[in-house]
């Protein structure tokens, strides 16, 4: 594919047993049950080759409004999903993103760069938790350079590796 293609999604009530049909995932467990609703908005760049994916050159941003995510089993419902995610050649930018989950709003930013090689910067927070993470990927292993925090007055701080991910 050569060239420019924009598209608007707007999504007032979309099962996830329908988007894994057309990318050809088997619905397992629990995920035959989820339902996403809301409005989002897109606008993405395409220029280069759609069989050299990892080398497109992509520009634009996704916007999500009043997102819910919710499943009965197990019972999980994540509401108020609302923020933007800028794209740009090497590089997504998630920017002032906020949720609600059990009745709590966390904020989060974060930032992926190099799709070659994966690395992610994320930042959670909300009235009683704070957490920083750093992972890089590397052929089948992620690793974790930073997952930093607090919970409450409890603080955690990992590192390590998680290996064989094409094998779970």
């Amino acid at each position: 594919m050569t060239g420019v293609q924009t598209c608007a999604l707007p999504i007032s009530e979309l099962k996830l047993n329908k988007i894994l049909e057309v990318f050809s995932f088997e619905k397992k467990g629990r995920f035959k049950d989820v339902q996403i609703k809301g409005k989002s908005y897109a606008m993405v760049n395409l220029s280069g080759s759609i069989k050299k994916m990892i080398s497109l050159d992509i520009s634009g941003d996704i916007s999500f409004s009043d997102i819910s995510i919710e499943s009965k089993k197990p019972i999980v419902k994540i509401s108020r999903i609302n923020g933007k995610i800028n794209l740009s050649k090497n590089k997504a930018e998630i920017t002032n993103f906020t949720m609600y989950f059990k009745d709590t709003k966390y904020s989060i930013d974060g930032m992926l760069t190099d799709y070659a090689k994966p690395h992610v910067e994320l930042k959670v927070l909300s009235d009683n938790f704070f957490c920083a993470a750093s992972l890089d990927k590397q052929n089948n292993t992620i690793l974790i350079n930073k997952i930093k925090g607090n919970y409450f007055n409890n603080e955690f701080n990992l590192t390590g590796e998680v290996s064989n991910l094409s094998s779970p």
